[in-house]
């Protein structure tokens, strides 16, 4: 049965500028009252342009997100079905679901059967006829290999055991594995790097990482991308706050023994209901799929500011 779209939409642009000449927004006081509210879009456009300062790109924002919750993080499982986090205001706590190309827009959300705690940031990798998803779980450190079996996730391995590590982001390039995460510092993010001849490793760490001494503007924001013969990774700008922008760095050295990128282009989103940050991108078929958001008042929202507080400290309790 053909699935309905409960999907709100809206239109926008999003603007790419050079990374030298872009200009910095206002640092706005930030009132600890309003949320976050990330939705899903998407573009058609010529990957070439992405590189290119004073291109226009025409976005179509989706919002399909039940009521108290918003989606965000969308990474493609097949040409017409992404999975992506539900993230809870009242709870605090995101969630894995899979949403569906329909009718200009996109389905409801589904859940992704799985037992644990916060999960987002979902990188699904298809590989020998399996899929699997490296999400981030910084809630207890490390990278974790799950496998989606239909609507379940299963647990296959602990690919990294260190300190919380953000936004898990994967890639074969040359005929070997390399994984991407960053660490938050109080200096800025820190860029860490390893390699593996597969996806169940081992994962040996890389000469090059951790990459540093860019402020906050490291940090992954989707996988890699082949644009016009060049391999460009993105990252968020989040030095005018939390997914600000998408940086493209083109990559100019990736060896088992030698890593290099430059930041070229800065992807905003500049006009439409969704201009106060951009911090997913990816390739999606034959076009796009960003996420946008805007800061609102939300009442749940401080319930789950509260909530987070609590575990915190229990969490700290029972570590002694």
């Amino acid at each position: 049965m053909r699935q309905r779209s409960s999907a709100r939409l809206a239109s926008g642009t999003l603007t790419v500028r050079s990374f030298a000449d872009a200009p910095r927004r206002s640092a706005a006081f930030v009132d600890r009252l309003r949320a976050d509210q990330w939705v899903l879009g998407t573009a058609t456009v010529a990957l070439p342009d992405l590189l290119v300062a004073g291109t226009t790109i025409d976005v179509r924002w989706s919002s399909s997100a039940r009521r108290g919750t918003f989606l965000a993080d969308p990474f493609p499982l097949s040409d017409t079905e992404l999975l992506c986090e539900e993230f809870s205001h009242r709870s605090a706590r995101g969630r894995l679901v899979t949403v569906e190309s329909c009718r200009g827009g996109l389905s409801g959300p589904r859940r992704v059967e799985l037992a644990a705690e916060h999960l987002s940031y979902p990188f699904v990798v298809h590989d020998a006829g399996r899929v699997y998803v490296v999400p981030e779980r910084s809630y207890d450190g490390g990278i974790h290999l799950y496998e989606l079996r239909g609507s379940a996730m299963h647990h296959l391995a602990c690919l990294v055991a260190d300190e919380p590590l953000l936004d898990p982001t994967l890639l074969v390039h040359d005929g070997t594995w390399y994984l991407f995460a960053s660490v938050d510092t109080p200096l800025g993010d820190e860029l860490h790097v390893w390699c593996a001849a597969g996806i169940d490793g081992p994962w040996r760490p890389h000469p090059a990482s951790p990459l540093a001494g860019r402020g906050a503007t490291l940090r992954p924001a989707g996988g890699l991308l082949h644009v016009g013969g060049r391999l460009v990774r993105p990252s968020q700008d989040c030095r005018d706050g939390y997914g600000a922008g998408v940086i493209l760095n083109v990559v100019d050295e990736l060896t088992p023994d030698g890593f290099q990128e430059t930041p070229t282009a800065v992807l905003t989103a500049d006009t439409g209901r969704y201009t106060d940050g951009l911090h997913t991108l990816n390739v999606w078929g034959d076009r796009l799929v960003v996420d946008g958001k805007r800061r609102r008042f939300r009442a749940d929202h401080l319930i789950g500011r509260a909530r987070r507080r609590v575990r915190r400290r229990l969490r700290r309790h029972a570590l002694g």
